[in-house]
Formats: C-alpha cells, sequence, structure tokens
C-alpha cells in the first residue's frame, strides 16, 4: 500500500502510468531510505499520498547524481494526476 499511485488510492482507474509513479517511490526510498509519503496508519498513509507533496530527494539526501534526481522527479514528483506522468519507463529513462 505504501507505493501505490494517488488514483489506486481513491479506487479509480489505473494504466501504466500508476506504475511509473510506483517507481518513483521505490527510487526516491531506495535512494534517502525513507519513503516519500509516510503515515502512522493505512489510512493516513493513503491520505499523504492523495495530498502530500514529498521533500525533494535532493533536499533528503545530497550529493545525488543531477540524472538520477530527474529520473525520480520524472517519475513521481510525483505528479498526482496520472495524465501528467510519463507513460512508461522508457520515456523517462529516454529509450
Amino acid at each position: 500500500m505504501k507505493y501505490l499511485a494517488p488514483e489506486q488510492a481513491e479506487a479509480k482507474a489505473v494504466d501504466q502510468r500508476s506504475d511509473v509513479f510506483s517507481l518513483g517511490v521505490i527510487l526516491y526510498e531506495m535512494a534517502t531510505g525513507v519513503r516519500p509519503f509516510e503515515g502512522d496508519t493505512q489510512m493516513s498513509t493513503l491520505s499523504s499520498i492523495i495530498k502530500d507533496t514529498p521533500t525533494p530527494i535532493g533536499e533528503r539526501r545530497a550529493g545525488l547524481p543531477r540524472e538520477f534526481i530527474k529520473t525520480v522527479t520524472a517519475s513521481p514528483r510525483i505528479p498526482r494526476i496520472a495524465t501528467s506522468r510519463p507513460r512508461t519507463s522508457a520515456m523517462i529513462f529516454g529509450r
């Protein structure tokens, strides 16, 4: 549940952009050691996914390569609206 896209958290239709969002959350956590969206309960975690803006990854961990920050930011900075997200990981990585 901690990796759900906002539309999943709201029980709306999902597509591959939901996976792109989740990939960004995973990359953020791998790089910083913390998830971009947190809560004390499942409901508060879902609320965070839907409403909160995460701390920019470069502020959480200094010294990350600029390209990595750009990649994670393309996955999520994590656009809340699915139509604002890249449709595939290939679009993020330029392949």
